[in-house]
């Protein structure tokens, strides 16, 4: 008998999603560059060690990168609303 781990989705993993998000928020230029890119080989190693396999784990960083994108654009359109409504 076979098994098959699956991890959680890591774009449905909302804490970490808002903790990267924050720290885009609050580090730039090269060292943002660095510390993102820490991040996806920290999560991608994450991963791998869990069993996943390398294709599934590129494609849960895909996934978490667009999760990471889609939050920073509604912070910055809730942000853009408050603004307008003040």
């Amino acid at each position: 008998m076979s098994c098959e781990i699956k991890a959680f989705p890591t774009a449905r993993r909302r804490s970490r999603i808002l903790d990267a998000v924050e720290m885009l928020n609050e580090t730039h230029g090269p060292a943002a560059n660095e510390a993102w890119k820490t991040l996806m080989r920290n999560m991608a190693e994450e991963l791998v060690a869990m069993g996943v396999s390398h294709a599934d784990m590129r494609q849960q960083v895909l996934e978490f990168q667009a999760a990471v994108q889609l939050e920073m654009q509604a912070q910055f359109e809730r942000e853009l609303m408050e603004s307008q409504g003040s």
